[in-house]
């Protein structure tokens, strides 16, 4: 297997793309890729170099999101995990600067306080090793100002469900998961990445 140049860059207006937790085959990479979506979101827990080239290979680009291993328990777990996805991310020779999102979601079981101190731990042990952190809002357990101010965050991926996710104050979200279906007949979402109210985009991965 050749190792593709691994390069940081800023995702066009209004791309379309789609999430998947399981594999993506090079050749559903190429599938996507005809039926007009530019990039794929991928669980980094269960990513691997391999999937990364038939992806790139294929022409489409690639974001990042961990599934949170703790539950939102503590600081403590928030900056462990953060470490580990930004560990998972060096060993598949992912750049510094490239955005991580963290699921956050099914939070029925947790106080507000135990995610907000998550939510700060994983933030800045991401950051601290150079990724840039972000966040999919699943949860209507925080207020827009929260989501905004609370947790060092700047970029934004809006679940499709709950319907009444919060609009992230002053800036808004940078990707919609805008709904569900196939692609070469495996389970995907859809989503769409966009300009923020400030100016901001997401930054996907592509080969140089």
């Amino acid at each position: 297997m050749t190792t593709p140049n691994l390069i940081n860059a800023p995702t066009p207006d209004l791309t379309q793309g789609f999430d998947r937790f399981g594999p993506v085959s090079a050749q559903m990479a190429k599938s996507a890729v005809s039926e007009g979506y530019a990039f794929v979101v991928r669980y980094v827990n269960n990513l691997s170099t391999q999937e990364i080239a038939d992806i790139l290979g294929a022409g489409l680009a690639l974001m990042l999101v961990q599934q949170a291993p703790s539950a939102y328990a503590s600081s403590s777990a928030g900056s462990s995990d953060g470490q580990e996805a930004a560990r998972l991310a060096q060993s598949l020779a992912v750049p510094p600067g490239m955005c991580i999102f963290v699921d956050v979601e099914n939070t029925a079981n947790n106080t507000k306080a135990e995610v907000t101190s998550y939510l700060r731990g994983w933030s800045s042990a991401v950051s601290e090793t150079g990724y840039v952190p972000g966040i999919y809002v699943g949860t209507t357990m925080f207020t827009a100002q929260e989501l905004y101010e609370d947790f060092g965050f700047e970029h934004y991926w809006k679940a499709g469900s709950p319907a009444n996710t919060p609009f992230v104050y002053k800036r808004g979200y940078q990707l919609y998961q805008v709904g569900s279906g196939q692609i070469a007949g495996f389970d995907v979402d859809f989503d769409l990445a966009q300009t923020d109210l400030l100016g901001g985009r997401l930054m996907w991965l592509t080969s140089g």
